[in-house]
């Protein structure tokens, strides 16, 4: 069964840089059922916030979307919810008809599931969890307990899988200058956290160390209602941008040229080029004093005095 699990992943890192965003979890599930045979599959995904679960997706695999509307009218299911959820991490093995209230067993044989097997995830900082759940119909086929063990730790791997295919699109979306090698996130117009890239949590935890999601800290709150797109802190600089109906945030450590003012930092691009005074006072229309009193504002700021330096800092600045 190693063997088979690293098969499994290869495929599934491989395939989360070239699958399209739409299709990934359809595709990923695909590519479990020669190794891990099931018939149809449950992939949710969400935040813990007071106390109370909050659905961002859900992706039913060849099982209709009533699926889930009927669950919700089901009594019981906080029961099960809480032995999945209660134990994140650790995989459950369900036999519908034993396991399951009445209620909700004659909600699975509806929908031929005769044999669960759910893993729940929650991130301790963010607050964002998945629960991952895969059925069989042949009441004479259960899942072993390799199976189980199988899931166990094959289910981080989906979750970081689809984790990388959704960032991977979204580097490639409204990514502002200057912040190439930045780390992602994207929370709804609330400030509620959907995706993070372990990088990003990072960056928040070094400016407000006792942040705990899903919601963004205050101040992220505020920038997202405000007309400025971008966040400087003491110690990380964010840039915020719209996609649909969320916010982006790309986020970096903060560099000296983040000291520098939008005028002052285009005097000094145009600088570093090898542009001289009168050059740089035609294209940005000011006058030949006004940019020899940004550049020692620049130098000074930015603590070089030559121009090779002030090259070298605005290079790694841009690929930073």
């Amino acid at each position: 069964m190693l063997e088979k699990l690293s098969a499994v992943l290869l495929n599934l890192y491989r395939g989360a840089s070239e699958q399209p965003v739409d299709v990934f979890q359809d595709w990923a599930f695909e590519q479990v059922k020669p190794v891990l045979p099931f018939d149809s599959a449950l992939w949710l995904t969400g935040t813990l916030l007071n106390g109370q679960h909050a659905i961002h997706s859900q992706l039913l695999h060849r099982q209709p979307p009533q699926l889930m509307t009927d669950w919700a009218r089901c009594k019981d299911r906080a029961v099960f919810a809480v032995k999945v959820f209660g134990s994140p991490g650790i995989t459950f093995n369900c036999v519908t008809s034993t396991s399951l209230g009445a209620e909700l067993a004659g909600h699975s044989r509806r929908y031929n599931v005769e044999h669960i097997l759910a893993t729940a995830s929650i991130d301790p900082v963010s607050s964002l969890h998945e629960l991952i759940s895969i059925y069989r119909a042949d009441p004479d086929k259960p899942f072993s307990e390799e199976e189980r063990l199988f899931q166990q730790n094959l289910v981080p791997h989906l979750a970081e899988a689809w984790r990388i295919n959704r960032l991977t699109h979204l580097s490639k979306v409204n990514q502002p200058p200057g912040v190439a090698n930045s780390r992602a996130a994207a929370a709804d117009v609330k400030g509620v956290l959907h995706l993070i890239e372990p990088g990003f949590t990072r960056l928040i935890l070094d400016e407000w160390p006792a942040w705990r999601g899903p919601r963004l800290p205050d101040k992220l709150n505020a920038q997202i209602e405000s007309q400025d797109r971008r966040f400087v802190g003491n110690t990380l600089v964010i840039h915020l941008s719209g996609l649909n109906d969320q916010i982006l945030l790309h986020g970096r450590k903060k560099s000296r040229v983040d000291a520098l003012s939008k005028r002052e930092l285009e005097v000094a691009k145009h600088f570093s080029t090898g542009h001289t005074h009168k050059e740089i006072a035609r294209e940005v229309d000011l006058s030949p004093a006004t940019v020899r009193n940004h550049l020692s504002s620049i130098y000074l700021k930015l603590g070089v005095d030559n121009k090779a330096e002030l090259a070298t800092l605005l290079s790694a600045w841009a690929a930073d």
